[in-house]
This record gives C-alpha cells, structure tokens and sequence, in this order.
C-alpha cells in the first residue's frame, strides 16, 4: 500500500521545447523550430497567442497558459547541450 499525503498534486502547464530532431545549422532554422512547437502547444491547448518572434509568442502563450489553468507555467527545454548553429 502507498503512503497517503496531504498534498493537493495539481498538473501544472508546461511549454517543453526540444531542437532534438530540428535542423538548427542557422539561427534562423532554430528560431522557426522554436517558433513552430509553440504555435503547435497553442494550437493543440486551443489558446489565442500573437508575437513576431519566438521570444514574444513564447511570453503571450506563457500568460495565456496561466490565464487558462490558474498555475505557473513550467518551460522545459531538452537538447540543451546539442550544437546550435555551428559556424
């Protein structure tokens, strides 16, 4: 039998970026691999968010999350020892 606890666990949102399987030989191919998985989160969470960059969107999508669950929004970023834009 497990132990009980108090503890109200609550899923907290999470924006997880990876550049794993993503050409990322410029900065630009990152910025657009970046770009593309936060539009997808927004998409696949139904929110609205807007921004020029990747920097701006992930911001926009991090409030909207917030807006939505009530929570602190949690980033993960995984590959972060992978070589980006190499020359």
């Amino acid at each position: 039998m497990g132990t009980r606890s108090d503890y109200d666990w609550m899923p907290s949102p999470v924006i997880d970026l990876s550049l794993n399987s993503a050409a990322t030989d410029s900065a630009a191919m990152v910025q657009s691999a970046l770009f593309t998985q936060l539009k997808n989160i927004a998409k696949r969470e139904k929110l609205e968010s807007n921004g020029e960059t990747p920097a701006e969107f992930s911001e926009s999508l991090s409030e909207s999350l917030h807006d939505k669950y009530g929570r602190k929004v949690a980033v993960l970023t995984g590959e972060y020892d992978a070589p980006v834009c190499t020359h």
